[in-house]
């Protein structure tokens, strides 16, 4: 099994489609990401059902679902994409340029909840980010020059990838999240917090983004940029004293999620 959360926080990049299956999704994700400049190291792959991927009520990072599993360490990109007898979980990206760094390609979390209704899975981007994880809890200073050249790396990769990967593959929705789980949509639109939409991208296909931005612009602790395909709004807690703003913000996109039952 790749060990591939070696040390909080983590950054994930997580994303859910309505309107194309989940296979043709991570499929979209990986030759992406290989087209941006990643290959193939290792995967691993379960047995498919027809050319599709067993439903599954954990993560691939944390344990092999109840399906036959296998690790492949000698496939490219191409066999991994054309394969319709084993389906890719979880890969092990190595990038191809100095401007990037290794990253790991994932199904992630499907809560019970969420596996009863049928939902899609989420798919997930995510690099270690122990250096960074240094940088923020020791500081710079305390830290090797290789330590802090890799954390100046995964933070420049992070600011640049999750734009890039929302304005080429257009997400429903999106979040840049720190050791946090983008939850399913069902959960979102009945109780999603301020917590969960702190740095989370609306697609304009569903979201009344001039909406959200109109509000967001009101309210300091909330900022939005616009991106190709949709908004993005981040939320700094710290100075929404009580909670408040965040509130506001949250039930707007609860009512939105609502009306047009998303997913």
């Amino acid at each position: 099994m790749i060990n591939n959360y070696l040390q909080a926080p983590h950054i994930q990049l997580g994303f859910y489609w309505h309107n194309r299956p989940q296979e043709a999704s991570f499929a979209a994700c990986m030759r992406w990401l290989i087209a941006d400049g990643y290959d193939v190291a290792q995967l691993e792959a379960l047995r498919s059902v027809d050319g599709r991927l067993p439903r599954f009520r954990q993560p691939a990072w944390l344990g092999n679902p109840e399906a036959e599993c296998a690790m492949f360490e000698n496939w490219d990109a191409a066999t991994a994409l054309s394969s319709v007898d084993w389906l890719p979980i979880l890969c092990h990206l190595s990038p191809t340029t100095p401007q990037d760094v290794p990253i790991y390609l994932n199904y992630a979390l499907v809560f019970d909840e969420s596996y009863d209704r049928g939902d899609a899975h989420a798919i997930e981007i995510h690099a270690s980010g122990a250096a960074l994880n240094l940088r923020q809890n020791v500081g710079a200073s305390e830290m090797t020059s290789d330590d802090v050249a890799e954390a100046e790396l995964t933070d420049a990769w992070q600011q640049r990838i999750f734009r890039a990967v929302c304005e080429s593959l257009a997400p429903t929705y999106a979040a840049n999240n720190w050791e946090n789980a983008l939850q399913p949509p069902a959960y979102l639109a009945q109780s999603g917090t301020s917590f969960d939409f702190q740095c989370f991208f609306l697609s304009q296909e569903w979201a009344d983004v001039a909406a959200i931005e109109t509000l967001v612009e009101l309210l300091d602790a909330w900022t939005s940029q616009r991106f190709a395909s949709g908004l993005l709004i981040e939320y700094a807690m710290a100075m929404d004293s009580d909670g408040s703003q965040g509130d506001r913000v949250a039930s707007l996109l609860r009512e939105m999620m609502r009306k047009l039952q998303v997913l």
